[in-house]
């Protein structure tokens, strides 16, 4: 049995008879009747009632014309998902990103990416940066978003794995306690030596926040804090700063989600940003909804 023998079937049932029915078909009225003839074989029961006016359904030839009925719809709805797929426009993306691409970029993407694919799943992880970076290398996530300090070290060092998108540029600032008065700034890295300074904790797969402090500290070392407090995360430090534990330089976007107690402030140094990278592993599979995605990112952010 196969579906084309189905199709024969609910043909003559619907035209009420093998002429008609071998008509709308185009074939010939035998071919068609030795095709029905076939499948009630297969069922070991008689589908059909021939009548000199036409044919109408047997018991038996009515569940078998639902059924197919069914079945046909079945395959409508494989083909119209098969091809969401193949679109992208259905499916399923991971998402491991940066708390900085969720303040200032991810509610964008999302709303331009549903506007074309607004049935498409879309799992957003938010660990620290080495996590993301794993997350991509072992297949867990699709596409991820990290704040980096030297975009090129980082291309150079995941070439043979990631391809790399820049995205935007991140202006650093300092986030204090707001009930300490440190006038109206900008504050220069010289005049808060006295204050402990909530750090995040380097790594070695790639430069951020803790080299860029490193290389002004070395190029000025009078401004090397009396103090340094080791955190995990940008999540870590705003809390902190919140109890008066220190101060720390975050990305200006911070401003937009600081929370009470914790007043951001420009700097006055020259200071080097951040850059927000997106990167994917170019050894996996790149689904087409994955694909969406890469091409909204590039769409925002063609302008770096």
């Amino acid at each position: 049995m196969d579906y084309r023998q189905l199709r024969y079937f609910r043909a003559v049932v619907e035209n009420r008879s093998f002429s008609a029915a071998a008509k709308a078909l185009h074939m010939t009225q035998p071919s068609l009747s030795l095709a029905v003839r076939e499948l009630e074989k297969e069922f070991g029961a008689t589908l059909l009632k021939r009548e000199h006016h036409g044919v109408s359904l047997t018991p038996e030839g009515t569940i078998v014309y639902e059924t197919s009925k069914n079945l046909d719809e079945q395959l409508e709805q494989t083909k119209d998902a098969v091809a969401a797929l193949r679109d992208g426009t259905s499916g399923s993306v991971r998402l491991s990103i940066a708390p900085e691409y969720n303040w200032s970029g991810l509610a964008e993407l999302i709303n331009h990416v549903r506007e074309g694919a607004p049935s498409l799943e879309i799992t957003i992880y938010d660990p620290d940066p080495t996590q993301s970076i794993d997350n991509i290398y072992q297949g867990r996530a699709d596409i991820g978003i990290i704040p980096n300090s030297n975009p090129a070290a980082f291309m150079d060092r995941h070439t043979s794995t990631f391809d790399v998108l820049t995205l935007k540029v991140l202006p650093l600032a300092v986030a204090v306690p707001s009930g300490w008065n440190l006038g109206e700034g900008p504050l220069s890295l010289s005049s808060l030596t006295d204050y402990p300074w909530l750090i995040p904790v380097a790594n070695v797969w790639f430069e951020g926040l803790p080299e860029i402090l490193e290389r002004e500290w070395a190029a000025a070392p009078e401004t090397y804090p009396e103090s340094v407090i080791q955190v995990a995360t940008l999540q870590t430090v705003l809390p902190l700063v919140a109890s008066e534990a220190g101060i720390a330089v975050v990305p200006e976007i911070t401003e937009t989600i600081a929370p009470r107690g914790v007043s951001i402030y420009p700097l006055a140094n020259d200071i080097a940003p951040l850059t927000l990278l997106a990167f994917w592993n170019k050894k996996r599979t790149i689904t087409p909804a994955t694909q969406r995605f890469l091409d909204a990112l590039e769409e925002l952010h063609s302008e770096g």
